[in-house]
């Protein structure tokens, strides 16, 4: 006499489907991967280790200056909108330490520049925890189409008067 086995069903439990298909990754939902997140914060703390240590160019500049303008699009998009204020600062120094390395080659912060630049750069690694790949994506075209409208950001020299 035969055992009737019970029909194996083709469904898994323990297997979960992503309610959406799979579009998620399509349309940009998906967070930014933590090496990604990794590479973009130890690029951004390397350069301004270097203009700390005066050991910049115009490059490290550079890498801190797309970094910031970044955060502060994505600030004004509702991803960390409490720390304008702190990215606003930052970039008065990014100016300030553009007008130095222009004039005298020196890329460098002041005092008040550094611990400014060193706060936007805590926010940018929260804010990249945080971000999803198209949010990144779309803030860094907005960086790219500010910058080709005209200045991104305009310096305010003394900001508490303003």
């Amino acid at each position: 006499m035969s055992i009737k086995k019970a029909k194996r069903s083709k469904i898994h439990p323990q297997r979960h489907a992503d309610q959406i298909g799979g579009l998620g990754v399509i349309f940009g939902r998906l967070p930014v991967h933590p090496e990604h997140q990794t590479n973009m914060s130890v690029t951004c703390w390397q350069a301004f280790n270097n203009i700390t240590q005066g050991e910049s160019t115009e490059e490290h500049w550079a890498i801190l200056a797309a970094s910031i303008n970044a955060s502060l699009i994505l600030a004004e998009r509702g991803l960390g909108t409490l720390y304008v204020p702190y990215v606003t600062t930052a970039l008065d120094a990014m100016f300030e330490c553009q007008q130095r390395g222009n004039r005298t080659g020196a890329w460098r912060f002041t005092g008040p520049g550094m611990n400014a630049v060193r706060d936007a750069l805590e926010v940018i690694d929260e804010q990249l925890k945080h971000v999803t790949q198209d949010q990144m994506r779309q803030a860094l075209i907005e960086v790219e189409r500010r910058q080709e409208a005209g200045p991104f950001y305009t310096y305010t020299e003394n900001r508490e008067a303003a």
